[in-house]
């Protein structure tokens, strides 16, 4: 056995530390919903969409923590892990903050607190989560020529918010009770703020490269690096469709109509929390399943959930105007749409899945057909010589054998 180097020796205490400190503040975070004066809070959450919240933020340091201790060498594992600290430092200096300026609780460090939290929340989801991507699964790029790429943009992204953090003034949101401790002042002040605030765009371009070093990644890859490769997409796609799919739908609906949507953001927290769940799976490849079945059935049933939503809507509007007319209710609109779509659910989700499997699963989708059509071939043939012929065919068409030879047992007469 191997003496563990220098790194694997200190990445499990060093990550147990971080790990630590994410906990301590995400549980002051917790308890300082139940301080004297937090029902001043503006915006309070309820306690159990709050812990929802911070057990998705503690999923990062965890998997992190996992990763860095048995894949130290692995940098996707430590950006995790900033990534949750991150989070976790946004939660609780809107928790610290909070009591200071809304509760009147006396607090030290209220300045330094929203200082850190106003100029680095983003450094976890716009940098080390793109890095984390760009790097997945082995902690590096494709290849070295995204190198280049890749570091400009993260430069450009921490010069930014660098800057904003040096902008002298007041702290926006604390009702002018905190000042920028580190602000600097005169025209360089100046010109560190309009830079911050012009330069806004630039903190995204690690996550422009990130997806672009993913997608190369994904149409290089074969083999294990592929399903790792699915396991982090698929989440991850969720997250991106459904986050867009809100914020779409929020910006066009009337803003009284707007928390009838908010399930749309808790489906996307939860695939959010599931990203390092599922790369934590792929990179220690502990029993790495078949994602496809669960890529294939996700599908199916959103296309089935979709099309049928859509059939369900068209139904009642049409139907109800009719027999609002005749019967002046409904109720008879909503029932008979109602049959009408448990009737449809069977045929809809054999079509869409034939569909899916004839464009996305063609391997599968052609071997299902060839042994469906022996199927139909045994029905109607009796003549052994012929039924053998057309199993060894169907055989070399589902799985593709090197050889194939049929073995008959002489039963004594």
């Amino acid at each position: 056995m191997t003496a563990p180097s220098g790194l694997a020796r200190i990445a499990l205490p060093f990550a147990a530390v971080v790990l630590v400190a994410c906990v301590a503040m995400l549980t002051f975070a917790v308890v300082s919903l139940f301080l004297p004066g937090a029902e001043l809070l503006p915006d309070r959450p309820g306690i159990a969409d709050f812990l929802s919240i911070l057990a998705i933020v503690l999923v990062f340091p965890i998997v992190g923590l996992v990763i860095a201790s048995r894949r130290p060498s692995n940098s996707v594992g430590w950006l995790f892990l900033v990534v949750g600290l991150v989070m976790t430092l946004d939660i609780f200096g809107g928790a610290y903050t909070g009591l200071i300026v809304f509760a009147g609780v006396r607090l030290p460090g209220g300045a330094l607190v929203a200082w850190l939290k106003d100029s680095f929340w983003l450094l976890g989801p716009a940098v080390a989560l793109p890095l984390a991507i760009a790097l997945f699964p082995d902690g590096r790029l494709p290849s070295s020529r995204w190198s280049p790429a890749l570091i400009v943009a993260v430069v450009l992204s921490v010069m930014v918010t660098a800057l904003g953090a040096l902008a002298p003034g007041d702290l926006l949101g604390y009702d002018g009770q905190f000042v920028n401790p580190f602000g600097i002042p005169g025209e360089i002040g100046r010109l560190a703020l309009w830079a911050s605030r012009s330069g806004g765009i630039l903190q995204l371009l690690p996550a422009f490269i990130a997806i672009a070093a993913i997608v190369v990644r994904l149409r290089r890859a074969r083999g294990a690096e592929r399903q790792q490769l699915k396991w982090l997409l698929f989440p991850l796609a969720v997250f991106v469709l459904t986050i867009s799919t809100g914020f779409a739908v929020v910006l066009s609906v009337p803003p009284a109509s707007a928390d009838d949507f908010r399930w749309i953001f808790t489906v996307a927290l939860v695939a959010l929390g599931v990203v390092p769940i599922s790369a934590g799976i792929a990179i220690l490849r502990y029993r790495l399943y078949d994602i496809d079945v669960v890529i294939r059935r996700t599908v199916i049933y959103a296309v089935v959930v979709a099309v049928l939503g859509a059939v369900y809507v068209a139904l009642v509007l049409a139907l109800g105007s009719l027999l609002q007319q005749v019967a002046g209710t409904d109720t008879l609109a909503v029932a008979g749409s109602t049959v009408v779509i448990a009737a449809l659910f069977g045929p809809v989700r054999a079509r869409v899945r034939a569909l899916v499997d004839r464009r996305f699963y063609r391997a599968r989708y052609d071997a299902q057909q060839t042994v469906e059509s022996f199927a139909g071939l045994l029905r109607d043939e009796v003549e052994i010589e012929a039924v053998g012929n057309a199993l060894a065919l169907t055989a070399a068409r589902a799985v593709r054998p090197a050889s194939v030879g049929i073995w008959l047992r002489q039963t004594p007469p």
